[in-house]
């Protein structure tokens, strides 16, 4: 997709994990004699400001800016920006994201609830929502998420030989609920069990336009299936900030399974690996390479 974002507003979020960071005006750079933007941050050691689009948008418009502090607490900090999108299976789309980061405790991790919902030209609707609550402690971490789509989108078949001729018009609908409970085990490695419930229904076709059997059909037609079950979950996490990591690692593994007698249309299972770490490239700038 190729994303024209629309810059009607935007909040930046700049989260620090450990003390709070005054975004005030800077009066002066010693190494440029230049006057810094008025939401600007010296954000690295040698002292190179950060700007955003707050910043740019300010000095276009004129806008006085009153001087805030940066750093997350209690009190939940939101940042929301609307996008146009495009892409082949949705055509033109409309999209408006944002998150909240909050602390449940003085030193408890950040928590974050991360949301975006979308409607584009071909009536495909989305809306899924992420959230990660940790406890005062830091003992607990509730991982959430959860989904609903409106989505008709063509098929194409299976496999290598799929023919671009042979468009089927599918639609579906699709709800999700995902929730896991972490706890602590040692440092920051955590361990839980959570429950998983998939939910497809109104799943529907056309068919090939030359009459031949579909892929799909060939597969196995099924207007409506569940997945239901539980999971074993496994997480390591050293970044700095989950919503703008500058350092750190990630690893997540979660091995689910569905059963038949909690609602599953059939019995199957999966392991998700996720593996993430984040470098400062080069050393002591602002720019953040992620693999």
């Amino acid at each position: 997709s190729i994303f024209i974002v629309c810059l009607l507003f935007a909040n930046s979020l700049l989260a620090q994990e450990n003390k709070p960071v005054p975004i005030t005006t800077i009066p002066v750079q010693p190494q440029t004699n230049k006057v810094a933007a008025k939401d600007t941050i010296i954000s690295n050691k040698k002292g190179v400001t950060q700007i955003d689009v707050t910043d740019v948008l300010e000095e276009v418009f004129n806008i006085k800016h009153q001087a805030t502090v940066d750093s997350v607490t209690s009190k939940p900090t939101i940042s929301i920006i609307p996008a146009l999108g495009y892409s082949l299976v949705s055509r033109l789309g409309l999209v408006l994201s944002g998150n909240v980061a909050f602390r449940t405790g003085p030193k408890s991790r950040i928590s974050t609830i991360v949301a975006s919902t979308s409607y584009t030209q071909n009536k495909q609707y989305t809306l899924p929502v992420q959230t990660s609550i940790w406890s005062k402690d830091n003992v607990y971490n509730y991982v959430g998420e959860y989904r609903f789509y409106k989505y008709p989108q063509s098929t194409f078949g299976l496999g290598s030989n799929s023919n671009i001729k042979n468009e089927d018009p599918m639609d579906y609908s699709y709800f999700q609920f995902n929730e896991t409970v972490l706890r602590h085990i040692t440092g920051n490695l955590y361990a839980g069990l959570g429950y998983v419930f998939d939910d497809h229904w109104n799943v529907t076709e056309k068919g090939n336009p030359n009459g031949t059997l579909s892929d799909y059909a060939a597969y196995g037609k099924l207007a409506h299936s569940i997945a239901s079950g539980f999971t074993l979950t496994g997480s390591y996490d050293s970044r700095d900030n989950g919503l703008n990591p500058s350092k750190g690692g990630y690893a997540f593994m979660q091995y689910r399974t569905n059963f038949g007698f909690m609602g599953s249309t059939s019995s199957w299972q999966s392991l998700i690996i996720d593996l993430r770490k984040y470098y400062r490239f080069p050393e002591g700038s602002d720019n953040v390479i992620a693999l």
